[in-house]
């Protein structure tokens, strides 16, 4: 009888060793994984009417959902966007700072080129500043606004790094009646 129970615990062990074994190594393979992001963002809508092209940067964090070619990623940036001459001796700014929550997915392929789409939930808070000729200027705070963002990219093998380039429209929501909303096109690298 010990024997007996002795040899079904041994080969529950057998069992039960691969599986919790094969379940860390795919949990080991899908880390998150960070990457530093810059590029310009396009003004769109009543926003492009107010400001020039933006220079933006921004950091985002990835995460491979096990075994399938969903993505999870978050991200946080800087958008500074050039002045823009409005007549009159007056020109107007502006820069916003803001964060995405993104479903992602990402297309198979044989190829070291991974296309893939994403869309998904941001917060934004935009400032305007208006600068006269003669020196004065002021600026406006639109607090925080939630929009929406959907967009495609790929991913490539860059030396030893994987990189991706994409484009994306962003919804920002409405600020004193004026709709904001801008197309940025980045490149990121991860580590």
């Amino acid at each position: 009888m010990m024997k007996r129970a002795i040899l079904s615990i041994a080969a529950a062990a057998l069992v039960v060793v691969p599986s919790v074994s094969h379940a860390q190594r795919s949990r080991a393979a899908s880390p998150v994984k960070f990457s530093l992001d810059a590029g310009i963002a396009m003004p769109m809508s009543d926003w492009g009417d107010a400001v020039g092209t933006g220079l933006g940067i921004g950091v985002s964090g990835a995460k491979q959902m096990t075994g399938s070619p969903v993505f999870l990623r978050g991200e946080l940036g800087f958008n500074y966007y050039m002045s823009k001459d409005q007549g009159g001796g007056l020109s107007t700014k502006g820069n916003q700072i803001g964060g995405a929550f993104d479903l992602g997915y990402s297309f198979p392929s044989s190829s070291t080129v991974k296309p893939y789409v994403l869309g998904g939930l941001n917060i934004h808070r935009t400032s305007l500043t208006a600068e006269i000729t003669n020196g004065g200027s002021a600026s406006d705070n639109s607090g925080a606004k939630f929009g929406f963002n959907g967009g495609v990219g790929m991913r490539f093998k860059m030396g030893a790094r994987v990189a991706h380039v994409e484009g994306r429209y962003m919804n920002q929501g409405t600020w004193q009646g004026a709709s904001i909303a801008s197309f940025p096109i980045t490149f990121g690298v991860e580590f």
